[in-house]
This record gives structure tokens, C-alpha cells and sequence, in this order.
């Protein structure tokens, strides 16, 4: 497969704008109720796996193994969602989720009863769910395409991240107060109708036909997952492109692992929770920013320029600052901005890749996109822990060398600050390693 008789396939006629786009409103409503859910039910989950066994190890496998499902699975997901019509891969995966979740809660009620016994089936289930959430969301995101003729796709990206980001404000607050109202069982019961509903609606809607040129009748997802990692990588612009995301996430990673760690450090003595809370609220709070920026923006200036300087903000502005700054409301301000600068050089990247992937193999290119620019980053967060703790606490070498230089370095916090000092500049440095490549300039330019 090569990338020019590709990007000629990327191109077929344009929805039907009236059924698509209605098509396109029901099926992200249902997406909204679908998300509040999911966002309730894993506060519940956490909070139930760590007050039933009051081991961090069991909360970090639980988080593992939906994450390292939804990432690493993802290119044979995405395969199976372009094999079969988009709209039955919606109704069957929010169909398997409401299933799964009806299971976990059946399950929590066990685990909560039995004291501890079940954890390994509820980690089964949780990594099923997982699954299920990678074919459907690479699913979903190629229907955008498929749904909306806009020539702006960066601004239905905002759209779209804005309903990807409201649950994780409000989920929490639902997910808390069935918990403590009702039963965590309740949650996953609340989670498995928001699924049914999200699936029901998106059974509802006639979606327009979708083009899927020479396509196999038989399933073969390896094969199609091949289909979209050399899609990817036949393309010099996509190539460097996805390296520089891989290498951006793999120092989020880095950085995940210690700015918990940094802020309570930090923070003087009695003031660590609410810093550590305040910090914690700013991350979403900073997506909503994003997203609203880029709905409402979203098609103004090069989307180049936009791309590189959302990422070196966020780097520099979103952890250099605080990392030399020992000011709570420094802090604050900064999740701020790096949240949304993740948002908005995401929505439009994903522009990019929605308009010059054939339509018929979105699912399947944005799944192998997911697993090469995503999959550092459980790893690096593994490897910022073990970094954290053995070169990078406070009085350690490094640190102390560094505290030379810059004083903030030496004093309380100051080791977890360098480690994020570091992650800032490897962020910033991929940015502008970005900025010069004329080949990813050509390749995110609007058509």
C-alpha cells in the first residue's frame, strides 16, 4: 500500500448533510450519557477495590488493565470496526458494555460481601470493558468523518471533546453520590442503562452509506491491523508525526508518575490535600477550556502553528513553570493550560488524520495511530515511579547538582521538580522538532 494511492481514496463524495448530521447529534447524545456512566462507575470502582483492600498495587492493576486493553488492542479493535457497518459496531459494543457492566455490578456486590474474593474476575471484566471501549471508540472516530461534511473537522473535534470531557467533571459526583446513597452496585447498574440508551439511540438513525472499496468479506483482523500500521508508516509525514506524539506521551507518562508526588511535596505542611485536590480539579476543568476554545476557534490560523504551540506551551507554561515555581495557584494555573493544550494540538491532529485516511479504513488507521503514539506511555509511567524513587528524590545527586544552578531545585520538592523540569523540555524540544519538518507541515495543512 503506498500513501498517495491511499490519500486518493480519502476523498469520496460527501454525506448527505441532513441525515448525517442528525445521525451524527443522536449519536453523540447518546455518547454523553454513555461517557457519564462510564466516568461514574470508575470512581466507584476505584474507590471500592481500594477500600476493600487498602492496597495501592490491586487500584494500579485495575487501572492497568483497562488502560493497556484499550491502548495495545486497539489496531485489531479498529480493524473489526471498519469490517462491518459502523452502525452495528456501535449498537453490539455499547450492547457488550451493559452486559459487562451488569456483570461488574453483580460482581462488586460479591466482592464487597465476600471481603476481597472476585478480584481477579472483576479484573477480567474491567479488561473486557476495555476492549469493547477500543473498538467502539475508534469507531466513533471514524464516523466523524463519515457523518459530517464540514470542511472544518478541528471544530467538530472541539464538539466532540467537549462531550468526551463533561462526564469526567460531573461522573464523579454521580458515581459519589450513588455510592454513598445507594450501593456501589448501583453505579454499575446506573452504567449499564447509559449503555443500553447510548445503543438504543444509535440504533435509531439511519446513517448514510459508507464507500469500502475491494473490501474482504472475511474477518481478519492481524491482517487488517498491518493494513493500518503501513498505512501509517509509508507516509514520511505520518511517520514523523506519530514519532513526535509517541515521544510527547512517552514524557506525560514520565511526568504522570511524579506531579502527585511534587505537588504534596511541595505544598507546606497541612495545605497538601487541598493543593492536591485543587491540582487535580484543574485537569478537566482545562480540557472543557480546550475544547471550548477549539469549538468555538477552531478553524482560524495554520493548523501547524496551532499544533506546535499548544504542545510547547503546555510543555513549558504546564510543567516547567511549576516544577520552578512553589506556588500553589502557579500550580493551578498550569494544569490549566496544559490540559488545554492537550486538548487543542489533539483535536487538530485527529482533523489531520479524519481527512486524509480513506474513510473505509479510518477505524483500523486510528487504531494502530492509538497503539504507536499512546503506547509509551504506561510504560514510562512505570518507569517515572522507579526514576522518582531511586535518582530523583529530594536530596539525591542529581537534584543537588541541579539545585546549583537553579536553587528551586534544592529544596522540598525539588527532586520530583526536576524529573518534571526534564519531561517539559523533552516536550518542548519534540514540538519544534515538529515545526521543522516540512513534510508534517505539507501533511497538516488544510486541504
Amino acid at each position: 500500500m503506498t500513501g498517495p494511492v491511499d490519500r486518493r481514496l480519502a476523498a469520496p463524495q460527501q454525506p448527505s448533510s441532513t441525515g448525517g448530521a442528525r445521525a451524527f447529534r443522536v449519536l453523540w447524545t447518546g455518547q454523553l450519557f454513555s461517557l457519564l456512566g462510564s466516568s461514574a462507575a470508575a470512581f466507584c470502582l476505584a474507590l471500592t477495590v481500594y477500600s476493600e483492600t487498602g492496597d495501592a498495587s490491586a487500584l494500579a492493576l485495575v487501572v492497568g488493565a483497562s488502560s493497556l486493553s484499550m491502548i495495545y488492542l486497539a489496531p485489531l479493535a479498529g480493524a473489526v470496526g471498519d469490517h462491518f457497518p459502523r452502525r452495528h459496531v456501535v449498537c453490539l459494543g455499547n450492547a457488550v458494555l451493559s452486559v459487562v457492566s451488569l456483570l461488574l455490578a453483580w460482581q462488586v456486590g460479591q466482592f464487597t460481601a465476600a471481603e476481597g474474593d472476585g478480584f481477579r474476575t472483576i479484573l477480567l471484566l474491567v479488561f473486557l470493558a476495555g476492549t469493547a471501549k477500543a473498538a467502539l471508540s475508534t469507531t466513533l472516530s471514524a464516523t466523524v468523518r463519515e457523518l459530517r461534511s464540514e470542511r472544518d473537522l478541528s471544530r467538530i473535534n472541539g464538539l466532540t471533546s467537549l462531550v468526551e470531557t463533561i462526564p469526567t467533571v460531573s461522573g464523579p459526583v454521580i458515581g459519589a453520590a450513588l455510592y454513598t446513597t445507594v450501593a456501589p452496585a448501583a453505579v454499575f447498574a446506573f452504567e449499564a442503562v447509559t449503555f443500553a440508551l447510548a445503543g438504543a439511540l444509535a440504533a435509531t438513525v439511519r446513517w448514510p452509506a459508507a464507500e469500502r472499496p475491494g473490501r474482504d468479506r472475511r474477518l481478519r483482523p492481524f491482517a487488517g491491523a498491518r493494513r493500518g500500521f503501513r498505512f501509517i508508516l509509508a507516509d514520511p509525514g505520518f511517520r514523523t508525526l506519530q514519532l513526535v506524539y509517541a515521544g510527547v506521551n512517552f514524557f506525560a507518562g514520565l511526568a504522570t508518575a511524579v506531579v502527585t508526588v511534587y505537588v504534596v511535596t511541595s505544598s507546606t505542611a497541612g495545605t497538601e490535600e487541598w493543593n492536591l485536590a485543587a491540582f487535580t480539579v484543574a485537569g478537566p476543568v482545562g480540557l472543557l477550556l480546550g475544547a471550548l476554545v477549539v469549538l468555538t476557534v477552531g478553524g482560524r490560523g495554520s493548523r501547524a502553528a496551532v499544533i506546535v504551540t499548544a504542545l510547547v506551551l503546555g510543555a513549558l507554561v504546564g510543567r516547567l513553570t511549576p516544577a520552578l515555581v512553589a506556588v500553589p495557584v502557579v500550580w493551578f494555573v498550569a494544569q490549566l493550560v496544559h490540559q488545554a493544550g492537550v486538548q487543542i494540538s489533539n483535536a487538530h491532529a485527529t482533523a489531520v488524520w479524519q481527512e486524509r485516511t480513506p474513510r473505509h479504513l479510518q477505524a483500523t488507521v486510528f487504531g494502530a495511530r492509538r497503539l504507536l503514539g499512546q503506547g509509551p506511555f504506561p510504560l514510562a509511567v512505570i518507569l517515572g515511579g522507579v526514576l522518582a524513587d531511586r535518582f530523583f528524590q529530594d536530596g539525591a545527586a542529581l537534584p543537588e547538582a541541579a539545585g546549583a544552578i537553579v536553587p528551586r531545585l534544592a529544596e522540598d520538592g525539588g527532586g520530583p521538580g526536576l524529573l518534571l523540569a526534564l519531561c517539559a523540555l523533552g516536550q518542548a524540544a519534540l514540538a519544534l522538532l515538529l515545526a521543522a519538518s516540512p513534510r508534517v507541515r505539507e501533511t497538516v495543512r488544510r486541504p
